[in-house]
């Protein structure tokens, strides 16, 4: 079983302005806490593992992963602002490279994971439907492509993954916001569909919290309106296809990297638009699962040691009063 891991924030990704507006007549409310953590309208991101130890069922002496590194930017662009309705629509691109020590190894599978750059192209659009003062609903729907693929974006079956996910939220108050929501995916070899909830509340002008369930859980500390510490624990996860040579033939697989990551984050204001963004913390890695496309595989990474997590990034977040 694979979660849905941070796709499940992006139905929280909207504008910082969390006052009411008022529209011929009717209050409406707008999703997010004071003093939460910022929103991100462009954002560039470099993430590094360290490296770890991995025991595969082929042998009994263990193999090295020397580091993982990904490099991210995403993009969100408003379409419509208005009181009663808000749409965005947001692309994001990245690719991961992992590091293997291939020096004393000749097996294909991992020479491919090695050698191959892994790629994520993410195109999204993002509604929020306040119904009143109190209540409303937000949908996200994305179209995806993953993979070890050579072209800037490889748009065939196999790299592509469609996922919606909509939520139904309870503005109680300024300061406290929970709700309820529906994720379903489509992608590879499988669908899946799960609930899921949210939780956030802004304690003093110091504290919150900050919750996607089951996915992410984070205490919140605010320093001052430019600075915000967030601590915590998330669940992550991505999936590619790729091509690998195995019993001398080369072979259409998938992997799928699951962890659980205990995190420091950091958000700190450079000017009247731009923050940095830092992170770090500690990876509970588990074991990647390595899948035949057509068939079953004789082929497994049966244990993967933890590691290092660490994150830099430089993201825009514009201010309040450009907000409507």
């Amino acid at each position: 079983m694979i979660l849905p891991s941070k796709d499940l924030l992006a139905q929280r990704e909207f504008p910082d302005n969390y006052s009411k507006e008022i529209e011929l007549g009717i209050n409406y409310c707008k999703p997010g806490v004071k003093n939460k953590s910022k929103s991100k309208g462009l954002l560039l991101q470099y993430q590094f593992n360290t490296g770890r130890d991995y025991y595969t069922n082929q042998s009994s002496t263990p193999e090295h992963l020397n580091r993982a590194e990904r490099f991210l930017g995403k993009i969100k662009i408003p379409i419509l602002n208005k009181c009663n309705l808000k749409i965005l629509t947001g692309f994001q691109y990245g690719f991961e490279n992992f590091n293997f020590d291939i020096k004393n190894t000749t097996d294909g599978i991992i020479q491919s994971l090695s050698q191959e750059k892994y790629k994520n192209a993410r195109f999204s659009i993002y509604f929020v439907k306040p119904l009143n003062n109190k209540f409303y609903i937000s949908v996200v729907s994305s179209l995806e492509y993953n993979g070890g693929f050579e072209k800037f974006i490889d748009f065939r079956e196999r790299f592509r993954t469609f996922r919606t996910i909509a939520s139904f939220g309870i503005k109680k108050t300024e300061d406290k916001e929970y709700g309820l929501g529906l994720y379903y995916k489509d992608g590879f070899r499988r669908r899946s569909f799960y609930p899921f909830g949210f939780y956030y509340q802004t304690f003093s002008d110091k504290w919150g919290v900050e919750s996607v369930i089951p996915v992410q859980v984070y205490g919140r500390r605010n320093f001052s309106e430019q600075s915000i510490l967030l601590f915590g624990a998330t669940y992550s996860a991505m999936e590619y296809s790729f091509d690998a040579l195995h019993e001398s033939e080369t072979t259409i697989f998938e992997i799928r990297n699951q962890s659980i990551n205990l995190l420091l984050k950091y958000e700190q204001q450079l000017s009247t638009w731009f923050w940095l963004n830092l992170e770090g913390g500690y990876q509970f890695q588990f074991p990647p699962q390595l899948e035949l496309s057509e068939s079953e595989s004789n082929y497994s990474i049966e244990k993967i040691e933890n590691g290092l997590i660490f994150k830099i990034g430089i993201f825009l977040s514009p201010p309040s009063k450009y907000l409507k």
